[in-house]
């Protein structure tokens, strides 16, 4: 015994660096041995820094969280929007008067309608005209001894239109769409073949078919006399227009005496804007003079907006002025039935900042007029249902994280890093001030620096912190919840589970709002910029509870329980087959787990999971996911039996189970066009059932244990301490 009456065990108890007291016997007495650390008033000094610095980050973040709170909240108005192309498809194909089919469906709340640029293949089907190529009308004309083309030479691999003389309007809109189109590189011919007037072009139907010519006031027709709201979608050209061909191209959607407030091009997503590339300043100050936004579409893998060239440009010099449109899929229609897909359709909607539909008709079945009315019918109804508003979308206000605020928050995530660091290494501890002065200084130059490097590494740093701290506080209750002598009663270990949780996710939760306010600019919740480190926080978080694992109760190596020689303890160890059999279950886990991460098609999905996904969108409209009621919650209050039985690699496994529960709470937080309320009843939800089921499971275990054994002792059969345990068991 040292001088003061301490034990011989301090100096180890301090350098493992437990914030705790230690109550080894002493003469026949307990006294706390306090570790020497917490004794120095500069490191205590140290520790309220971190503290400070981590409350000064996060208050930084609330007024920019309360701007994006209000402006969602505001932010109700949605529009269903039907293809002019395929419903009129539809209405042929149904025996129906296109008219008719239209006024069905502005019944059931469908409001507007998308009209592409004509086309020659459009006007084709349309019957005002007939496409040839130059090849099949010569060898036409050898068969059937059809006259020459008066003032035209026939190219076999050209294009041409055969126009009534008399529809001289459509043949000088064809002509001027042409001209704009091939922009003077192509020259645009006319002959005349009885009373049919011949238009050609040199490329052949297969591109010149599809070239925009523009809009015709009839172009309008169907959606002025349903008296619905237009979506024009003009397209680029193959050499892009000038500001002359611009201000002719919107004129003809301005003219038309139709109700217009969002504009959304068509085409491929490596297909260029009308504009593209010089003039992209003149189509945003056309579209900003004329009051109308900025329809862009939503990838196929729901990650970020389909940005084709020259969109971004003119999103920016409008302001970020944009609508988030989303296109029904035709796999989805074939899928999904009827109520999987009237709830998917409104849950994108709720959880993705869309706010335009653009609907496709169904492709198979009976009665498809009839089936595809009722299924948008009720998607109108649905959404209607759960607090939105059917009618022109509004554009979501410009919001912006300003510097200061990434500079508070780059330094609260700092706090916190050092923290968890110190937590894992204690040696980290001895050198008060530099680490914090060093990193410290990092992050300000980081943050300050690329605005979009800082935000992927602050936000990934604050996601990955947030969740090692909860996961060192769940691995330390194994030093903290001891009963000695036998199994506690239900009621306080579920007491004890029911708090661990709590705080678990609470910890947790601070990480996610830093970064849910780091990522609150419009560019990230319209996802014009994506956060990039979903993926590696999957890993960090599980790898980050295996090491507070590690430093909190140890693998079970003798001496000093500081994680490297706790490593070299277990390099050092004999390989045996059941671990080969472990590290092969665990990579084929892990390999599913990161396969089934993000946005899983629906084709590798359970059946019995997809129904309970749509019964949980059907009650609780912001379905919480599956890996945190179903594992992570229950995985931790297993974890804290284990804990109280003294089952060290138990409580190991269920530790790094636990960990998914809140992997899945920061992803959450990190998908930001989620509304944060939204997110936030979904994580509420999330623990709800998480406790319901872990208080089920957490009873079935602990009755098992009870029957297992009635005379259990701590630490083993014969009443004495687990050699593994971090400190001895207090007396009864």
């Amino acid at each position: 015994m040292g001088a003061g009456g301490i034990a011989p065990g301090v100096e180890e108890t301090a350098a493992l660096g437990r914030d705790r007291a230690v109550t080894p016997p002493v003469g026949g007495k307990l006294w706390p041995v306090v570790p020497a650390w917490r004794g120095s008033p500069a490191l205590q000094w140290h520790r309220r820094i971190l503290v400070l610095l981590i409350v000064l980050g996060l208050l930084a973040g609330l007024p920019d969280l309360r701007a994006r709170v209000a402006a969602e909240r505001s932010d109700h108005h949605v529009e269903l929007v039907a293809d002019q192309t395929t419903f009129v498809q539809l209405a042929a194909a149904s025996s129906l008067a296109p008219l008719d089919l239209l006024d069905r469906l502005k019944a059931v709340g469908v409001q507007g309608l998308g009209v592409p640029a004509d086309t020659l293949n459009s006007l084709q089907a349309q019957g005002l005209l007939t496409v040839f190529s130059g090849a099949a009308w010569l060898d036409a004309r050898r068969a059937a001894g059809l006259p020459a083309v008066a003032g035209l030479a026939v190219a076999p691999r050209g294009t041409y239109a055969l126009v009534p003389a008399a529809a001289r309007d459509l043949q000088g809109f064809i002509v001027q769409g042409l001209e704009t189109a091939l922009g003077g590189s192509q020259t645009v011919t006319q002959g005349l073949v009885g009373d049919l007037v011949a238009i050609g072009v040199a490329p052949p139907p297969s591109t010149a078919g599809d070239l925009p010519l523009g809009f015709r006031p009839q172009s309008f027709d169907l959606a002025r006399a349903a008296h619905m709201d237009v979506v024009p979608r003009p397209a680029g050209t193959v050499v892009g227009y000038d500001a002359a061909a611009l201000k002719t191209l919107f004129a003809q959607i301005a003219s038309a005496g139709v109700p217009v407030h969002t504009v959304l091009f068509a085409g491929a997503a490596d297909q260029p804007v009308p504009g593209y590339p010089d003039q992209l300043a003149t189509v945003a100050n056309i579209l900003t003079a004329a009051g109308w936004n900025l329809g862009v579409l939503e990838t196929a893998t729901q990650l970020s907006n389909v940005n084709q060239p020259g969109t971004r440009q003119i999103n920016d010099a409008m302001g970020q002025r944009t609508v988030r449109v989303y296109t029904v899929p035709p796999w989805l229609l074939k899928q999904y039935n009827h109520s999987e897909t009237v709830i998917s359709l409104a849950s994108s909607v709720q959880e993705r900042n869309l706010r335009i539909l653009y609907l496709h008709p169904l492709e198979d079945g009976p009665a498809l007029a009839d089936r595809t009315v009722s299924l948008y019918g009720d998607v109108a109804t649905r959404l209607q249902a759960e607090g939105m508003q059917l009618g022109p979308p509004q554009p979501f206000p410009a919001l912006r994280v300003h510097t200061w605020q990434r500079v508070l928050q780059s330094l609260a995530v700092v706090a916190g890093g050092l923290w968890l660091l110190e937590l894992l290494f204690p040696r980290l501890r001895r050198r008060g001030y530099q680490p914090l002065a060093v990193l410290g200084v990092l992050a300000l130059l980081l943050a300050v620096g690329s605005r979009h490097l800082s935000v992927e590494l602050v936000g990934l740093a604050a996601a990955s912190i947030g969740g090692g701290l909860s996961m060192y506080y769940l691995a330390d209750r194994w030093n903290r919840l001891r009963w000695p002598n036998r199994l506690p009663a239900f009621a306080t270990l579920w007491v004890r589970a029911v708090t661990t949780l709590l705080v678990v996710a609470g910890i947790t939760f601070l990480g996610a709002l830093i970064v849910a306010t780091l990522l609150g600019d419009t560019a990230h919740l319209l996802d014009w910029e994506y956060f990039r480190g979903v993926k590696v926080t999957y890993l960090m978080i599980p790898t980050l509870a295996l090491l507070a694992f590690g430093a909190a109760v140890g693998f079970g190596a003798p001496g000093r329980r500081e994680l490297w020689p706790q490593a070299r303890w277990l390099g050092d160890q004999p390989l045996r087959y059941k671990h080969v059999a472990a590290f092969l279950v665990i990579l084929l886990v892990g390999a599913v787990y990161l396969l089934r991460s993000g946005n899983v098609s629906a084709a590798y999905v359970p059946g019995i999971e997809m129904h309970l996904r749509d019964f949980l969108s059907r009650v609780l409209v912001f379905r919480p996911r599956e890996k945190e009621f179903l594992i992570g919650y229950p995985a931790l209050f297993l974890a804290i039996l284990c804990a109280a039985r003294r089952q060290r690699w138990a409580y190991l496994f269920f530790v790094v189970g636990a960990s998914v529960s809140q992997v899945s709470l920061v992803d959450s937080f990190e998908h930001t066009r989620t509304p944060f309320l939204h997110t936030v009843l979904r994580e509420a939800f999330g623990i709800g059932l998480g406790l319901g089921i872990g208080t089920v499971v957490l009873a079935v275990a602990w009755a098992l244990c009870r029957l297992w054994d009635r005379e259990w002792v701590s630490g083993g059969p014969s009443g004495q301490d687990d050699p593994n345990a971090l400190t001895p068991t207090p007396p009864a």
